[in-house]
């Protein structure tokens, strides 16, 4: 039998670290984005969700937040 919520989750957890990469990492500050390849972009680093089917670089820790 089939487990589909739990083959989801695997599937949402990137293998290096668990990282959702279908959320925004709470340390970027994003709006929306002017671009028709992304929805959003981060006002501190720049990181943009362009790649399909996930946030990109917006799922991992921004590297412009002040610490």
């Amino acid at each position: 039998m089939i487990n589909a919520q739990s083959d989801y989750k695997a599937a949402r957890a990137d293998v290096s670290g668990g990282i959702d990469m279908y959320k925004v990492h709470h340390s970027h500050k994003t709006r929306s984005s002017d671009s028709s390849v992304s929805d959003e972009i981060c006002t501190m680093c720049g990181a943009r969700d362009h790649v399909p089917g996930n946030m990109g670089m917006l799922a991992y820790p921004c590297p412009g937040q002040k610490k």
